[in-house]
């Protein structure tokens, strides 16, 4: 394991230069580097499993809190808005790998393996892997590889791909992840009202709209909805166009007004509001990379 884990951050060093995340030309393989103290990020995770190398990250799903220390991994199993903070410093960065999970395949293999599903009491979209096999950090080191052969992973990626969520389906989360995937289960229907809602979150969906996508009763899927995400729908909605309208005004230069009514909000005022509460800072301020809190909860 140790071989595995030295050879993957002596590879990600030769790509990582100063405090970044960066998308490697490989098609759902992520490379995380930050060495700013204390950072906090608004994030909208999507399935993915997260394994952290060097240093840690705190992350808060509605009232939960995950933490994931160096040689831990995340799964995460739906698209769910969090608040992230890293511990990492110049002197020792955070280093994290990130490739995307899929669904549907971990379904395929499951039925393939014979993996059968655990019955436990957490309904979360996040689940924490602490000790991860010789065998998966192997595959991830093969999959970081391929960063320096481009040219061949048309042709290998695939494969590993497979190896690698076989490999997660046969660990210690396998069942926890067979009951994520499955296409009938509670995680994947809320998973289709979820991108219904991303796709369309500047307009006021009715809730019995997603309902429906999700083939669930209105009662029914406010809980799983909240089980899954952390929040209510109106909450996830309200987390989407914040974080859309932060990215217009920090990448795009847009005003805090031309923001707010472009995801959605009907009124300016009630933008500022929000965007206070969830970021720290008015809307103004995002344009100076004003600090954001420590740490929210809930």
């Amino acid at each position: 394991m140790i071989e595995s884990k030295a050879a993957m951050i002596r590879m990600l060093n030769r790509l990582t230069i100063g405090d970044s995340a960066l998308t490697v030309p490989l098609p759902g393989l992520s490379i995380i580097h930050y060495d700013e103290p204390g950072r906090v990020r608004h994030e909208l995770y999507t399935p993915v499993l997260c394994m952290v190398l060097r240093g840690a990250k705190q992350i808060a799903l509605g009232d939960q809190v995950h933490v994931v220390g160096a040689g831990q991994g995340l799964l995460v199993s739906a698209e769910v808005p969090v608040i992230a903070r890293v511990e990492a410093s110049p002197a020792q960065p955070y280093l994290a790998v990130a490739v995307d999970l899929d669904l549907a395949l971990l379904d395929d293999i499951a039925l393939q393996a014979g993996v059968h599903e655990v019955v436990d009491g957490s309904k979360s979209s996040l689940a924490v892997l602490p000790r991860p096999d010789e065998r998966l950090l192997d595959c991830l080191a093969r999959i970081v590889e391929l960063t320096r052969r481009a040219h061949e992973a048309a042709i290998l990626m695939p494969g590993l791909l497979r190896e690698l969520h076989y490999l997660l389906l046969r660990g210690p989360l396998g069942g926890t992840l067979r009951r994520m995937a499955r296409p009938d289960g509670h995680h994947r229907r809320i998973g289709r009202a979820i991108a219904l809602l991303t796709n369309t979150f500047h307009d006021a969906l009715p809730i019995a709209t997603l309902a429906a996508a999700a083939g669930m009763s209105v009662s029914a899927f406010h809980h799983h909805f909240k089980a899954v995400t952390g929040c209510s729908p109106r909450q996830f909605q309200k987390q989407l166009r914040l974080l859309e309208a932060r990215r217009l005004i920090q990448m795009e230069g847009a005003s805090a007004r031309r923001a707010a009514f472009t995801v959605g909000y009907a009124s300016a005022q009630q933008f500022t509001r929000d965007h206070a509460r969830q970021f720290g800072a008015p809307p103004r301020r995002s344009l100076h990379g004003a600090a954001e809190p420590a740490m929210l909860v809930g």
